[in-house]
């Protein structure tokens, strides 16, 4: 005949934690709170393991008696409600205000939270037609407030669909429903916007400083290099290549002159006759001046 187990519902703090075996699991002892007014003389269960839904896990903080809190460690305990069974209290549900005092979640948000302030949030988009999640890691002072943060912000309203990443230092990197890509400085006066299609790379900043090779719209191995303002990095520069293309030109030129020297000149000196075919252009070495840096 099955003897049946008396089973009494059971209020209780967590007073003390550790996690044992391979598996790590988490174990409580406990302290119940049934009308006893003195915690030394309060019932108490040991190494009471701690349930949560598969794939979560958590071990509470240790408790913080009243007038001993300060700052990022508040007084406060984890509180279990339990089913006493014989001599043990198993643990079924537990919560732990100095956690909750943390977030304050929004109908429809469900998330994590831990005891310094960083929390993942998932709730309801402001069009009521998606889910916008929020991942923050703070930086506390001793006072317990944040005083800087890591962020990433996931918007998924139709009007601002963006996917944003912020350092605690305030640089940040951010993707938007234009198709933009958006790199920030921590001032914010320095930017690299990489535009959708044609809209191209636009760079914004007090100073830019580019090192090494830039392909500038050519595959020629001289010209390959960043010209601004008319200036070539000689560090860049082929130099063999470039006397060739030099030379070439140079040809080019004493060549047009041998065609077209100029005899009608009248003892006066007025001119008579002007070439038809004019100078050629200077190439695309001779046209840019080589500055050593």
């Amino acid at each position: 005949m099955p003897v049946l187990t008396e089973m009494v519902i059971a209020l209780g703090r967590i007073v003390a934690t550790r996690v044992a075996g391979t598996a790590n699991a988490v174990l409580a002892n406990l302290a119940m709170m049934e009308e006893t007014i003195d915690d030394v003389e309060a019932e108490t269960s040991t190494d009471e393991p701690l349930y949560v839904s598969p794939g979560l896990y958590g071990r509470p903080d240790v408790p913080v008696a009243e007038g001993m809190g300060a700052g990022n460690r508040p007084a406060g305990q984890a509180e279990i409600v339990g089913l006493r069974i014989g001599d043990h209290v198993l643990p079924v549900a537990c919560r732990d205000l100095r956690i909750n005092a943390k977030v304050n979640p929004k109908e429809g948000e469900v998330g994590l939270a831990q005891y310094r302030g960083g929390f993942v949030s998932l709730k309801t988009n402001a069009t009521d037609d998606g889910t916008d999640v929020v991942i923050y890691a703070p930086h506390n002072t001793t006072l317990g407030v944040a005083d800087k943060a890591h962020a990433i912000s996931l918007d998924s309203t139709t009007a601002n669909s963006s996917i944003v990443l912020v350092h605690s230092f305030g640089h940040s990197v951010a993707l938007t429903k234009d198709g933009e890509t958006c790199i920030t400085n921590k001032q914010g006066t320095g930017f690299v916007l990489i535009k959708d299609d044609a809209g191209g790379v636009v760079l914004s900043a007090p100073a830019i400083t580019l090192n090494g090779t830039v392909t500038a719209g050519t595959a020629d191995p001289v010209t390959a290099n960043l010209i601004v303002d008319g200036i070539v990095d000689v560090a860049a520069l082929d130099f063999v290549a470039l006397a060739a293309k030099v030379l070439l030109e140079l040809q080019a030129i004493k060549a047009w002159a041998d065609d077209h020297v100029h005899t009608g000149v009248t003892a006066g000196g007025a001119v008579t006759a002007v070439p038809s075919v004019p100078l050629p252009a200077p190439g695309s070495v001779a046209a840019v001046k080589v500055q050593a840096k």
